[in-house]
């Protein structure tokens, strides 16, 4: 990769590609300053040092007797009665049978929801339960040996860790209610809490009913609409109430450092990790909802319908070339723009206008780098389905017409998965909006992208220049990096 050191300004650099006279002062508010082009090419490859004012040293600060020490039996802890007896408050600190609190902590639990007490409400005990089951089923020992499986069934109702959370019935209190616009904004900030990037909401209607797959190839029945008031499942189908009206929406980042460095095993382990998150931040949304009353619809790994799809109409971003969702925070960087339909009336919000489609017809970066070929080179999107090129190859299986893009070939895709022995990402990783510093020059070029798309072509040649794309030449690297928890960069606040 070639590197340079530059102290080029915003407004010299704008001058240079013919944009010093066209809105300048009014993309001062929404782009930073950047005073060096080399933080956009340069790679932090350092071993883990501590701060000037933290010193090593052989023993830690806490004075250890080792000859007095001795091994501890966890069996034997007690945090509750058993050392208080014979006590008065033997009985009131018992643990209730079949529940993991005693007498007192549900009595005060009961109390605190009646008379909404700050920080202990119906929907404050919600976000406990976004928690809570899994570890107490676990500690109860009923919890299922193969935990939460994203290929099951299991989720479309709730995982079994839900039968444990407290409904508004069983605490006899009133459920939440809300406006939708009260609602939403709940939502999007438990959802953020429990692990969700970016949070849109979508009102079903007989248009986008139609992305809501009548059937999961892992489930094995057909999912239909019923007038009923609960999620359901039988041997022979999965029932979603009509009364599910909404649905919502929310993104799960993906880490680039990683991801850019496919196909590989590394890489396929933050897609991994990725999935676990979306499994996770659905469990805490299905206990949230039962919590204040309501319920969601869960999906499995390939979710309740085409991902994509439902994060374009909620307006988390636009589907691309590479047929995942462009976000305009973290560009595709995410592992599934996930949905729930769910019963709490939320208000919709409206899809968006970035630019990144319009930039996908000039820029062809991902499916040159495809490995599989399995992206399409047309410069236009189209309404044609991946066109038949073998006796064997039914691409009807696998696309699904009625809008215009660039249908992908999931068969070529897949073929290269098991050639590689990997789930590749190369598309992911090569992106030009893959990107993750957020004070960057990506800043100033992504508003000049929403705009116009004069430069498109220039600011491709530029992301080809700096040597952005795919580190897969130096794949090891990467164990010798310092990166941030998840090898996520969350120092910078993303837009909401």
């Amino acid at each position: 990769m070639s590197r340079f050191h530059s102290t080029l300004s915003r407004r010299d650099f704008m001058r240079g590609i013919g944009l010093a006279s066209v809105g300048l002062g009014t993309l001062s508010s929404v782009t930073p300053r950047f005073t060096d082009l080399d933080e956009i090419i340069s790679d932090e490859k350092a071993n883990y040092k501590q701060p000037w004012w933290v010193r090593e040293q052989d023993q830690g600060v806490t004075e250890v007797d080792w000859d007095k020490k001795q091994t501890f039996n966890q069996a034997q802890y007690d945090n509750r009665v058993a050392h208080l007896r014979p006590s008065p408050l033997d009985d009131e600190y018992r643990t209730l049978p079949g529940t993991f609190v005693s007498e007192l902590y549900y009595s005060n639990m009961k109390t605190f929801i009646q008379e909404n007490k700050p920080g202990f409400s119906l929907r404050d005990r919600g976000i406990y339960w976004g928690w809570a089951s899994p570890m107490i089923k676990d500690v109860l020992g009923y919890r299922r040996a193969g935990g939460i499986g994203s290929g099951s069934g299991e989720s479309f109702t709730g995982y079994d860790f839900l039968d444990l959370v407290d409904t508004p019935e069983s605490i006899g209190v009133p459920r939440w209610e809300g406006t939708p616009e009260e609602n939403s904004r709940m939502l999007r900030s438990a959802l953020k809490l429990m692990g969700a990037s970016t949070v849109g909401f979508v009102e079903i209607n007989d248009n986008n009913k139609k992305l809501v797959f009548t059937g999961s190839s892992l489930v094995g029945k057909p999912v239909v609409w019923e007038d009923t008031e609960n999620i359901y499942q039988t041997n022979e189908k999965q029932v979603i109430p009509n009364k599910c009206k909404w649905a919502v929406v929310y993104t799960i980042r993906q880490p680039l450092e990683t991801t850019k460095r496919g196909p590989s095993w590394i890489s396929d382990g933050a897609v991994g990790i990725a999935y676990d998150q979306c499994d996770i931040v659905q469990y805490r949304l299905q206990a949230f909802l039962k919590c204040i009353g309501y319920q969601a619809v869960g999906g499995n790994i390939f979710g309740l319908g085409p991902l994509p799809a439902w994060g374009e109409l909620s307006g988390l971003g636009e589907v691309g070339r590479l047929q995942n969702l462009i976000t305009p925070e973290f560009g595709p960087l995410i592992r599934e723009s996930k949905f729930n339909l769910i019963d709490l009336p939320v208000a919709p919000t409206k899809p968006v206008n970035f630019g990144a489609q319009r930039f996908c017809h000039t820029c062809l970066k991902c499916a040159d780098a495809c490995p599989g070929n399995a992206l399409q080179k047309n410069r236009e999107p189209s309404w044609d389905i991946t066109p038949k090129y073998d006796e064997y190859v039914k691409p009807e299986l696998f696309n699904s017409p009625g809008h215009k893009t660039w249908y992908f070939d999931h068969f070529k895709c897949r073929k290269f998965w098991e050639e590689s022995a990997s789930f590749c990402g190369v598309c992911q990783g090569t992106c030009v909006f893959s990107k993750e510093k957020l004070q960057s020059i990506h800043e100033f070029v992504k508003p000049v992208i929403g705009q116009t798309s004069l430069f498109n072509s220039f600011f491709y040649n530029m992301d080809r220049a700096f040597g952005y794309g795919l580190h897969s030449e130096d794949i090891e690297n990467w164990w010798d990096m310092n990166l941030p928890t998840f090898n996520i960069d969350y120092s910078e606040k993303p837009y909401i």
